[in-house]
């Protein structure tokens, strides 16, 4: 029989003599025995964690032919009961289901993890070299040293594979896509392009959103996840609060929280982009999620495929040509912010970039060719201040 909890929540209470806070839980145990399980701790917080360690312990226990145990059984496993006790969220569940098939679909996905060998997991790894990026490789590698961890800490195995100095992390032969920003001519044909309404959509209005991603620097799944709650135009700020994200059956739905901790932010409302949320307000049609922009027809939230899809056909007719999607309009934004002599600090608050490294290496090109206007800029200032 399964371990299973059964009075989930227990009983909290402070031990005034031992001065510890106290958890007591009844549970079955795999031969079918009720038991009692007690936590103690300087804290409230100390014991709740210590019982959700135990309770994860036991729900890995779930698992009992350990001789054909693989490392897909013990990874979805992990997930499903992270997912369950509300440790993540669906969009991080998706993620993680389906960094997971990437390794159901090799040869080791089916192999027993106790069978498994450097030689075994190295022709793995290297076969994805051709077929994912560097970030994609990088999460597989990760979720294969976790099902190791998970099977030494349900006793299968007693040597982690992946600490082995032969199995190293590939890079891939894939070379990254660099997003290019629109110089100023070309923006001024998207914007044209956008003016005549080519392509417009009678159920979402994408016109709407790519001007504000290009005049705010919005991630579109930021801007897809916007509610009229978040546009203050008296103040003029964008509240970003949340992002849209892929469900469990792949379709977007929103999440609760950005990309990025920084991600959680203001963004200032300039006065061109006033305008069009003010009009984006008026038109706004209520919806089931309370967003600004909604797909009625399907009657779910706009995903960043739809818009990425709609993006393409608008600067194929424009003459544009485009490498990253509608990403160029978040790139367009910056590139435009550095032109302008806004402080990289400030940009990186614009667009929600965990550290001014990020900033600094995404639009290093940019930043490059405004060294000359720098230097002239700094031997002006010498000119006027200084005697030599």
């Amino acid at each position: 029989m399964n371990n299973t909890i059964t009075n989930g929540n227990g009983s909290l209470f402070f031990d005034s003599t031992r001065k510890k806070w106290r958890l007591q839980i009844s549970y079955t145990a795999s031969n079918g025995e009720t038991k009692r399980k007690s936590f103690s701790g300087d804290s409230k917080t100390e014991v709740r964690n210590k019982k959700k360690q135990f309770e994860r312990d036991l729900a890995l226990e779930r698992i009992t032919d350990t001789s054909n145990c693989t490392a897909v059984d013990l990874l979805k496993e992990s997930a499903d009961y992270d997912y369950k006790i509300g440790e993540i969220k669906e969009a991080a569940y998706t993620r993680r289901l389906y960094t997971v098939k990437i390794i159901e679909q090799s040869k080791i996905g089916k192999i027993p993890i106790v069978n498994l060998s450097e030689v075994t997991i190295n022709d793995f790894l290297l076969s994805l070299k051709s077929k994912y990026s560097n970030s994609v490789i990088s999460k597989v590698y990760s979720a294969l040293s976790k099902a190791y961890k998970l099977a030494i800490n349900k006793r299968i195995i007693t040597f982690n594979l992946m600490d082995s100095p032969f199995i190293k992390k590939p890079k891939s032969d894939r070379q990254d896509t660099k997003v290019y920003a629109f110089t100023c001519e070309e923006q001024k044909v998207f914007l044209e392009a956008l003016k005549k309404k080519r392509y417009q959509s009678k159920n979402i209005d994408y016109n709407s959103m790519f001007l504000i991603e290009l005049f705010s620097g919005l991630r579109m799944g930021e801007i897809c996840a916007l509610t009229p709650c978040d546009i203050d135009l008296e103040n003029q700020i964008i509240h970003v609060r949340n992002t849209i994200t892929r469900g469990l059956d792949y379709k977007a739905v929103v999440g609760d929280k950005t990309k990025t901790p920084k991600g959680f932010r203001d963004v200032p409302i300039n006065d061109y982009l006033k305008a069009v949320l003010k009009a984006v307000l008026d038109n706004c049609v209520e919806n089931d999620c309370n967003l600004l922009f909604y797909n009625e027809k399907m009657n779910r939230p706009v995903s960043t495929q739809q818009t990425n899809d709609y993006f393409h056909r608008l600067c194929k007719s424009a003459g544009l040509q485009t490498t990253g999607g509608q990403h160029t309009l978040r790139h367009t934004f910056a590139t435009r912010c550095i032109e302008a002599d806004i402080p990289p600090e400030v940009i990186m608050t614009w667009l929600g970039h965990t550290d001014i490294s990020i900033t600094i290496n995404t639009y290093c090109d940019v930043f490059a060719k405004r060294q000359n206007k720098a230097i002239d800029k700094f031997s002006k200032y010498c000119n006027e201040n200084l005697i030599f």
